[in-house]
C-alpha cells in the first residue's frame, strides 16, 4: 500500500495566477496537509493568529467556542451587499452550517448529500426491475433484494440494503424524505 502525497502548487502556478489577476488580489496561502489539519487548526486558534480565511473542515469543539466568543466575524448580515453569492446559497445548508442562528461561513458548493446507492444491475436485471427513481421504487427494489432471491440460487441469503459504516447512505434516504442532512439519533429517534 503505497500512500499518493500530494505537493502544493507553487507560487506561480498558472490557475492561482489566473484567480489573482481576475481578482485583482496577491494570495499567500498556507498549505496544510489534511492530516495534520484540525491540529495545526487548533494551533493557529490557540494562537491568536489565523489567516484572514480558513478552511474548516468539520465543527472542532475549538472552532465553536471560538465562533461563540467572538474570535471570526458573523457574515451573515453581509450577503445581502453580494446579491450574486447570496442567490447561489441553498438557505437548507446556510442554516446546518449556522452555529446559534448566526452564519461564520460559507459553504463549499456540494449535493445536499454527498454519498448515494449503488446498486447490482445482475440483481436488477434478475428481478426485471430498473434502478428506482421513486422513493416507493426504492422501497420495493430493497424488498425485492431482500425476499426474492436477486442472486438466483433458490437460497433466503441476501440483504436488501447494506450499509458502509455510520449509517452514511442513510442521509440519501433521508434527503428523499426532506430530511436535513445534519442529524443525530437520541432516544433511538432520529432528530435534525
Amino acid at each position: 500500500n503505497q500512500s499518493i502525497v500530494a505537493e502544493p502548487p507553487s507560487p506561480d502556478d498558472p490557475i492561482i495566477k489566473a484567480i489573482e489577476d481576475y481578482t485583482n488580489t496577491k494570495l499567500d496561502i498556507q498549505w496544510v496537509p489534511g492530516t495534520t489539519y484540525p491540529d495545526k487548526l487548533n494551533a493557529t486558534i490557540a494562537s491568536g493568529s489565523l489567516p484572514m480565511v480558513v478552511l474548516l473542515q468539520d465543527r472542532q469543539e475549538s472552532v465553536v467556542n471560538a465562533m461563540r466568543s467572538g474570535y471570526f466575524w458573523e457574515i451573515g448580515p453581509f450577503l445581502k451587499d453580494y446579491p450574486n453569492l447570496e442567490r447561489s446559497l441553498n438557505k437548507q445548508v446556510l442554516k446546518n452550517v449556522s452555529l446559534d442562528g448566526k452564519i461564520y461561513s460559507i459553504f463549499r458548493s456540494r449535493s445536499l448529500v454527498g454519498d448515494g446507492m449503488i446498486f447490482r444491475k445482475d440483481w436488477l436485471d434478475n428481478l426485471g426491475l430498473k434502478a428506482p427513481t421513486t422513493t416507493d421504487e426504492l422501497y420495493n427494489t430493497i424488498k425485492a433484494f431482500t425476499l426474492d432471491d436477486p442472486d438466483k440460487d433458490g437460497k433466503n441469503n441476501t440483504v436488501g440494503v447494506a450499509e458502509e459504516s455510520l449509517l452514511r447512505g442513510f442521509n440519501f434516504i433521508l434527503a428523499a424524505f426532506g430530511g436535513g442532512n445534519l442529524w443525530d439519533v437520541k432516544d433511538g429517534k432520529l432528530v435534525s
